[in-house]
């Protein structure tokens, strides 16, 4: 594993390095962007596998003729038409992607009050926004540009098709009907994100209240104009009513002028809405995420209402915890028009791997799958006629990649609009021509030998992928006490072994994904059940190994695709964020789950974005420098103190050469001159019995400091520890250079914290404390200790 780790980082160091090895870093401008290959809106595609996601795939030929697709199988073009080969590559539609927010100047929500249906993404549209152009190197054409879902009724959307360099006009699609964004659940209420407020709703009674209140008073406003022309019709003479564009929205919406799109979750949410549509006469033309739509489909079928879905994302709050990845292929087979959207600039780039995921999970048809990102969206946009497949008249919005549209590893080669290149790939880096050599991957050990005891699993008949070999075909797999015993073709199978017969079917070995938070996030919008990163800045040695929660339900949906082994990492804080641990995924505990504690420190380097206004170095990159810059030095302490440790002398050589403040001779070792006095010096007596040294805090000699230099430091000697009731006495010198130095006593007592009397000390010499006396003095007081009746501790 830790070969790979090493393989993955080489590789990135060097993809790091083409830059020097094929010169200056690859720029790209605007007028890089250009695509090269004009069509004018008229050519004929040969020689490509057609995916018209109405029909399974099939080799064939394209002619398009001005902006539209003229005919599609075995064409004969006009002489003088374009011809582009495809090579063999693969020919799709473009990505319809039904909610976005991409291409909306500033927010997207007006989230001040509860109803907004009167504003208009149409209004706001950017169209430099470079989403567009990343959106279009993912066979993105068309995208139906969202309200944010902080109202219950939000404002109405926007179609584009997807044009770079383009004014906002041109990308305006609007072939289909208008729409609104609806929102259910927990972000009209404003669940999470911060405070509620004082805006209503708070709560999902508050949120179907919205819609009685709203639709109540558009139908009076609607009754009130239906009034006012009936009275004019009659030559009547009045006022009209006075014009409100909110309640223009809504009535709009009840006479069935604006289709609804709702943002929503749980299935009693969803069967509410449903009821109050089927109650007031609007129609909703889809539900978006809709992650419990699977739990209601029968109701929406009957509705006739559609399911816009994500794939495979769940947990990320509350509402999203019973999302399950057959969602869309159980709607569909429901009779729901179901699609698969992104809600992501970058997800939209791979929505057609997004579904791809319903035949990984669900087994659905490959046509049908491919219909979640093209067809089925165009259809729950109105715009099924024009655009979403590979049929005859509709329009030319097609996408050529070098592999099956549903395959993780095909890539976009050109994205067409309308006829018209809009992106066309470059190799700017050079790996198409010289692709980067990998290093070979080889075993870092020979496995041990294993005896043959306990019970063996044989697999066999399989395709094995061993990763540091050639894959072996019709291969046998033995596994014994979970190692693998052997594997080859044709081996002979211990009598006994439990079998599995494979045939057909690829052994690859269990994947390690790194840098995850398997086991330390359950809940995204709950704290509580956040264990991913730490606040205070940078917290190196924090470690994740046993903040793993065993029961997450996140370990089995990891395992289900293949992964059998999770490097669990700090997500967050730093820029130090802290230490990561191998976990295997299995077990009952994090101790049973353990392979490597500590096998990592992560750091989350500081990036500038690509569309930051003022290019500048982050914060965060001067607080690595730092924190670095003092790891660097505080290893050189420790180097420096763990040599002077080895240089000292033994324990028996510091005893004899300690100084102590009982011993006085003329010198000192430690003081420059011989015939300097010291009140510390070198001495081999031991102190007397009742003498506690305790560790000076002067660090000079006290009779003549301008000819004395410093004297070494005392060791500490050890002392019997403390009375369970009452601390140690504070012992003071009196340090003067006219007398001898004298030890005064200041004991200190829990019960009582004053200065012993004098009946309790004799002499004024120091005061030591006996386990049954609380205050004894040394041997040279006038009476014994054991005359006297002990003081009680307390």
């Amino acid at each position: 594993m830790f070969k790979r780790c090493a393989t993955l980082v080489f590789a990135l160091i060097l993809a790091a390095g083409l830059a020097r090895a094929f010169g200056e870093h690859p720029s790209e401008l605007d007028s890089d962007r250009k695509p090269k290959l004009k069509t004018g809106g008229t050519c004929v595609i040969r020689n490509v596998t057609i995916h018209s996601a109405v029909a399974p795939a099939f080799a064939g030929d394209v002619y398009v003729k001005e902006g539209k697709i003229a005919a599609v199988g075995k064409v004969e073009a006009p002489a003088g038409t374009l011809e582009i080969d495809g090579g063999g590559m693969h020919l799709a539609p473009g990505v319809v992607d039904c909610h976005s927010h991409i291409a909306i100047e500033g927010d997207v929500n007006e989230g001040t009050v509860s109803i907004s249906a009167e504003v208009r993404i149409a209004d706001v549209v950017d169209a430099e926004d470079i989403a567009i152009w990343r959106a279009l190197g993912g066979g993105v054409t068309t995208a139906r540009l969202l309200h944010g879902s902080a109202n219950a009724i939000g404002g109405q959307d926007e179609v584009i098709k997807l044009k770079w360099g383009r004014k906002a006009d041109e990308l305006r699609f609007n072939a289909g009907p208008r729409g609104v964004k609806f929102a259910l659940g927990e972000n009209p209420k404003r669940s999470n994100g911060g405070g509620r407020g004082n805006r209503f709703p708070s709560s999902r009674m508050g949120v179907e209240a919205v819609f009685e209140r709203a639709f109540t008073r558009a139908r009076e406003y609607m009754a009130g104009w239906k009034l006012y022309a009936e009275r004019k019709q009659r030559g009547e003479d009045l006022s009209a009513p006075r014009r409100d564009v909110r309640l223009e929205a809504l009535a709009g919406i009840l006479k069935g002028e604006i289709l609804v799109h709702s943002h929503c979750y749980r299935a009693d949410e969803i069967v509410m809405l449903l009821r109050e549509s089927q109650r007031f006469g609007f129609k909703i033309a889809t539900l978006q995420h809709v992650l419990e739509g699977y739990k209601v489909a029968q109701e929406m079928a009957e509705a006739g209402v559609g399911g816009s879905t994500f794939s495979d994302w769940w947990a990320y709050k509350i509402e999203a915890y019973d999302a399950i990845p057959q969602n869309a292929a159980l709607m569909d087979e429901a009779g729901v028009l179901s699609s698969v959207n992104s809600d992501s600039a970058e997800m939209m780039r791979h929505l057609c791997e997004e579904a791809a995921k319903s035949v990984r999970y669900a087994g659905m048809d490959r046509v049908r799958a491919l219909a979640l990102a093209t067809l089925n969206p165009a259809k729950q946009l109105g715009l099924g006629a024009r655009i979403g497949s590979i049929e005859v008249g509709k329009d030319a919005d097609l996408v050529l990649r070098n592999g099956d549209p549903l395959s993780t590893l095909a890539r976009v080669q050109w994205t067409m609009v309308d006829g018209e290149i809009e992106f066309e790939r470059r190799d700017a880096f050079g790996l198409d021509t010289t692709p980067p050599a990998v290093q070979a991957l080889t075993e870092s050990a020979p496995v041990p030998d294993v005896a043959l005891t306990g019970d063996v699993l044989a697999i066999t008949n399989a395709v094995l992928h061993p990763i540091t070999a050639p894959e072996i075909a019709k291969g046998t797999l033995l596994v014994l006490n979970g190692r693998i015993l052997a594997l080859g073709a044709e081996l002979p199978i211990p009598a006994g072994a439990r079998t599995i017969d494979a045939a057909g079917r690829h052994v690859y070995p269990g994947l390690v994904a790194l840098d995850t938070n398997v086991g330390l996030l359950e809940i995204g919008s709950v704290p509580a059940t956040d264990d991913q990163s730490e606040y205070g800045g940078s917290q190196p040695d924090v470690r994740t190994t046993a903040s793993v929660n065993a029961d997450s339900a996140h370990i089995g949906v990891t395992r289900t695709n293949g992964i059998t082994r999770v490097q669990i990492a700090p997500q967050g804080g730093g820029p130090l964020l802290g230490q990561s641990a191998l976990m295997r995924l299995s077990g009952s505990t994090w101790e049973e789950m353990l392979t490597l504690d500590r096998d990592m420190l992560h750091l989350e380097f500081p990036v500038l974005p690509n569309e930051s206004k003022e290019p500048k170095d982050p914060e965060e990159i001067e607080v690595l420098r730092r924190s670095f810059e003092e790891a660097r030095e505080y290893g050189r302490l420790r180097d420096l103190a763990r040599a002077s440790r080895r240089s000292r002398p033994t324990r028996a050589a510091r005893r004899r050469s300690r100084c102590t403040p009982r011993m006085r001779p003329r010198s000192c070792a430690g003081c420059a001159s011989p015939r300097t006095r010291s009140s510390r010096s070198c001495s081999t007596a031991r102190p007397r019995a009742g003498r506690w040294p305790r560790k000076s805090r002067a660090r000079k000699c006290p009779w003549r400091s301008d000819r004395c230099s410093p004297c070494p430091p005392r060791a500490r000697i050890p002392t019997t520890p403390p009375s369970p009731t009452r601390p140690f006495s504070r012992v003071r010198e009196c340090r003067s250079p006219s007398r001898r130095p004298t030890t005064r006593t200041r004991a200190t007592c829990a019960s009582t914290p004053r200065r012993p009397a004098p009946s309790d000390c004799r002499t004024r010499r120091r005061c030591v404390r006996s386990p049954t006396i609380p205050r004894a003095c040394s041997a040279s007081r006038r009476t014994s200790a054991a005359s006297r009746p002990a003081r009680s501790p307390t």
